[in-house]
């Protein structure tokens, strides 16, 4: 297995969505800014959230296991090769609401289906205090079909949705990065409090295919080597030096460096395979009878939601 190119995924193949995603790709190669490309991005963005028939039913009802409880359900759409793009739909069922958290990405996100309640928070402490984080409502927000708001963190960054009628609320969330590529965070604001999360890979809820070949011990170990980790490294330290290499060599961060992209998508690919390789292992190993059940506490349902403790 290659580790050097990642495919472009679209798990949404209908002509519509096909058209936005090349219109998305046509601004964000005329854009570097986000404001800019924002700007450019509008009304493309306005006129999916109008259009009916591109969404499949799968992409669009709650999950019947959702990781954030509720019924929840947040599905992958599309993402492009280099892991700087992503789209997905988050569908909140009457009643459920999202844990507060975070973005770190600059993008869209827009009503496609339902009514939804918006509360929008901002932080008011340095984050100089482990585990502890002050927030401020800021905003609230009342959302119908068509409505949509844009995120250039921190602005408008940290919020949480619950539908605001009998019927689901269906959000498209358009996010100039792959979700797996950045540490988000869950808070609690009553209690001051915020949790890191791993990355978002496994964010997609069931619906979203995934990969289901075991990678070669070779291919593992390779993986590991584009790393920069020995062979018995552990999970933890996986993610780390994942998260690092990211933050070092993002687009985002090294605009037009080529060689600096390619060694992103080396590592993006390399981790992803690695993160395959812990979920197959974790699916053919026998259940430790000393593990409980998963616990409805916040923790449990964010690292099911936004993260997987690999």
């Amino acid at each position: 297995m290659s580790l050097g190119v990642l495919d472009e995924e679209y798990y949404v193949d209908t002509a519509a969505f096909r058209r936005y995603v090349a219109d998305v790709v046509d601004v964000l190669s005329r854009h570097a800014d986000a404001a800019s490309a924002i700007a450019a991005l509008r009304e493309p963005f306005a006129r999916l959230l109008w259009s009916d028939g591109w969404l499949p039913d799968d992409f669009a009802r709650p999950a019947a296991r959702s990781g954030m409880g509720g019924g929840i359900g947040s599905y992958l759409l599309y993402r492009n090769a280099e892991r700087t793009l992503s789209i997905s739909s988050l569908v909140v069922p009457p009643g459920a609401m999202t844990p507060v958290h975070d973005h770190l990405a600059w993008g869209l996100v827009g009503l496609f289906r339902g009514e939804q309640h918006e509360e929008v928070f901002a932080r008011t402490d340095r984050g100089e205090r482990p585990g502890a984080a002050d927030l401020e409502l800021v905003e609230r927000r009342h959302l119908k079909r068509g409505d949509f708001y844009e995120l250039i963190p921190p602005a408008g960054d940290i919020h949480r949705v619950v539908a605001a009628n009998d019927q689901p609320s269906v959000s498209i969330h358009l996010l100039r990065n792959d979700v797996g590529c950045v540490r988000r965070h869950a808070f609690e604001p009553e209690a001051h409090a915020v949790k890191d999360s791993g990355p978002a890979t496994s964010t997609w809820s069931a619906q979203t295919p995934v990969l289901d070949q075991t990678p070669t011990e070779r291919e593992r170990v390779e993986a590991l080597r584009t790393l920069g980790l020995p062979r018995r490294a552990r999970p933890d330290e996986v993610r780390a030096a994942y998260l690092t290499l990211a933050r070092e060599l993002h687009p985002d961060v090294r605009p037009g460096d080529a060689a600096a992209a390619a060694r992103f998508q080396q590592i993006a690919a390399a981790y992803e395979l690695l993160r395959r390789y812990q979920r197959q292992l974790a699916a053919t190993s026998p259940l430790d009878p000393r593990r409980r059940e998963r616990p409805s506490n916040f923790d449990e349902r964010w690292w099911a939601a936004f993260g997987e403790r690999v």
